[in-house]
């Protein structure tokens, strides 16, 4: 029986396909309306070149095709709704080839099954350029959409949505005049796009299951390049994100944002965050999570010169990599790192020129900054009012014009850096309530002030570091209760002392070498206002 069926199914496809016939405005019909008035679900509507003042209603499939899409011209609306028809081998609407200078929306296809909308140009639209609704299958490629004032392309509740090598640009609503506008959506694709200039986003998309957004360029708009919101897993690659708002933004999407390029926006490069709504648990073990296994990834993208940072991860919910990427000449951080419930691993990544810290971590649960080039930022790497402990490992860190690295009121664990040539400390440690480092196994050179500085009340282990070559000392400890241990380090060739301690610190110096100093080897103040010799009082 269902033999039977098949065969009687592909005979009515086949016979469907025979009986298509091609019609031709002006030659068949002088009009486009009553071509379509005129034909079945499967014929084609040819329209040679000219200027046709109406707007075309079809309440089946249409398939319709211009002589080209500069001379072939639609100074009205095309609208198909489809919802009642259902015919195998007929429910394909295909438009290709038309110029349509809209007042309302250009092309509207609703509650059809499979749509192509090819080589189009749509201009001047009050509402949407090209609005598809309901649909199984749609795709839209080689389409320039201009001058419009809302949604240039509008997708609502589709299945499997494919965007290819369109324009969407002068979108000039600023509330709902992005580029693409992508709601909905189960699987979508979004490759070789140019959304340029639109007074909202470039591209937005919201409940999208997964997507693919790929090689596009999203520039000069006014809101966010990219902006994913809500969705799920997404691949965010190779595109050219600049002169928005921000670059790409994703809110509670978690996604893998791989070789973009995102420059001169101006708020932040990439800016990933998830929901303030509920206080998330805090994660334990950071130490111990698997990276490899982490689907937020941020790696090899290139960010430079935005306003405020490169790149910015808020609120976080899940843990998050990144990695490779190159954040220079920012206005403020080059990586920044805020509220994080979640664990988050920075590795072998270059910040450079950034006109605050390289590296920022604050208020946030677990970070691992691992084997990362930091130079030439206010600070390096500074860590402030962490909920849990901050590792900071094999970086090398140099010529930054304060501090190689700055911790406050956190709990961090600083080993095997390189850490040279900057302008203040090379390791600060300042203590606040809850400041405790260890120290361990650091190569610092010829820091400016001093290699490794811990104040206020800061607690610890200073351990097998070698502190060499600084303006005032290797190691110096200040201030009451200020009590780490100090151990196996080596301090020589000093300008100053190797090590040297004051104001009612009390550290159990033991077991190290301090040799060729300046001025001696250990040094003990009872009273910080008998330390004389060195002008900057801000010690």
């Amino acid at each position: 029986m269902l033999k039977k069926i098949s065969i009687l199914t592909l005979f009515v496809i086949l016979c469907s396909d025979i009986q298509a016939k091609q019609i031709t405005v002006p030659k068949d019909f002088d009009s486009i309306q009553k071509a379509i008035n005129n034909s079945d679900a499967e014929d084609v509507i040819i329209v040679r070149a000219g200027v046709y003042v109406e707007d075309l209603n079809s309440s089946r499939p249409l398939r319709i095709e211009g002589q080209n899409s500069e001379s072939t011209i639609i100074k009205g609306t095309i609208k198909i709704k489809a919802k009642d028809f259902n015919s195998p081998g007929r429910n394909k609407t295909i438009i290709k080839n038309i110029c349509i200078d809209a007042s309302q929306t250009g092309i509207e296809a609703c509650d059809c099954c499979d749509v192509l909308i090819e080589n189009c140009i749509v201009k001047n639209a009050n509402m949407y350029g090209i609005a598809i609704l309901y649909s199984k299958k749609t795709e839209v490629k080689n389409c320039r959409v201009i001058n419009g004032k809302k949604i240039g392309i509008y997708c609502n509740t589709i299945n499997d949505l494919s965007l290819a090598d369109n324009i969407a640009m002068n979108s000039s609503d600023p509330k709902e005049g992005s580029g693409f506008g992508i709601y909905y959506v189960k699987q979508c694709s979004v490759t070789n796009n140019r959304n340029i200039n639109n007074k909202s986003t470039g591209m937005y998309l919201f409940q999208v299951s997964t997507s693919t957004i790929k090689n596009n360029k999203c520039n000069e708009n006014g809101n966010a390049g990219i902006y994913l919101h809500n969705c799920g897993y997404s691949e965010i690659s190779a595109n050219e994100v600049m002169q928005n708002v921000n670059g790409i933004v994703a809110f509670r999407v978690e996604c893998r944002i791989e070789s973009n390029l995102c420059m001169n926006n101006a708020y932040n490069g990439i800016y990933v965050r998830a929901s303030e709504e509920s206080i998330a648990p805090i994660s334990a073990n950071g130490d111990k999570t698997d990276w490899s296994n982490v689907k937020t990834q941020i790696r090899n993208n290139y960010c430079i010169n935005n306003k405020i940072r490169g790149i910015y991860l808020y609120y976080l919910k899940k843990p998050a990599v990144i990695e490779k990427n190159i954040c220079e000449y920012n206005q403020n951080n080059g990586i920044e790192i805020d509220n994080s419930f979640s664990p988050v691993c920075i590795r072998e990544n270059t910040v450079q020129f950034n006109a605050r810290n390289g590296i920022d971590a604050s208020n946030s649960t677990f970070i691992s900054i691992e084997e990362n080039t930091i130079k030439y930022n206010l600070n390096g790497i500074s860590s402030m009012e962490m909920r849990d402990k901050v590792n900071v490992i094999k970086n090398s860190i140099n010529n930054n014009y304060r501090d190689g690295i700055f911790i406050c009121d956190a709990k961090a664990s600083i080993e095997s850096n390189i850490i040279e040539n900057n302008k203040h400390e090379g390791i600060f440690v300042f203590g606040e309530p809850g400041s405790w480092a260890k120290v361990k196994g650091n190569i610092l050179k010829e820091n400016y002030r001093i290699g490794i500085h811990f104040v206020n009340g800061a607690a610890g282990e200073i351990i097998d570091n070698e502190c060499t070559g600084h303006d005032w000392s290797g190691i110096a400890i200040r201030g009451k209760n200020t009590s780490p241990i100090v151990s196996g380090n080596k301090c020589f060739k000093n300008k100053c002392w190797g090590i040297a301690y004051w104001d009612d610190a009390k550290p159990k110096i033991s077991d190290n070498v301090t040799e060729n100093n300046g001025l001696g080897s250990v040094q003990y103040w009872d009273k910080y206002d008998k330390l004389n010799l060195y002008e900057n009082s801000d010690f």
